[in-house]
C-alpha cells in the first residue's frame, strides 16, 4: 500500500486513542509512525508481547514499552478499537497537504 506520510495524519484516532495510551502522543511524533505503533498495538495490554521492529527505532521501543507499563490509559471499548482501525486504513486527506511529495509504502 503506498501513501504519503503527510496525507495520513488522522486526528480522530489520536483523539481515540489518547483514552488507551495518553502518552503515546508525546512519544511518536510522526503520524505516519504513530497510525504504525496504534496498529501494532491495539488493545494489547503486554506492550512487551507486540512486535515494534521496524516500526520504531529501538531506543524509542524501549520509551514506549516502559511508558506503556506505567499508563494511566484504559482498554478500548470494542467499538472504539474498530472505529481506530477503520481509521487507520481510510485515512482522510487533508487539503493543506494535497501537495506533489514523495511517497512511501506502508
Amino acid at each position: 500500500m503506498k501513501r504519503c506520510p503527510e496525507v495520513f495524519t488522522h486526528p480522530q484516532v489520536r483523539d481515540h486513542y489518547r483514552v488507551r495510551f495518553p502518552e503515546l502522543e508525546s512519544l511518536v511524533h510522526h503520524p505516519v509512525d504513530y497510525a504504525r505503533v496504534v496498529a501494532a498495538i491495539g488493545n494489547e495490554s503486554d506492550i512487551t508481547n507486540v512486535d515494534l521492529d521496524g516500526v520504531l527505532p529501538s531506543a524509542t521501543i524501549m520509551v514506549v514499552s516502559v511508558t506503556a507499563s506505567t499508563t494511566a490509559g484504559q482498554p478500548l471499548p470494542e467499538l472504539e478499537l474498530q472505529q481506530v482501525s477503520w481509521r487507520l486504513q481510510n485515512p482522510a486527506p487533508q487539503k493543506k497537504n494535497l501537495r506533489k511529495r514523495k511517497c512511501e509504502r506502508i
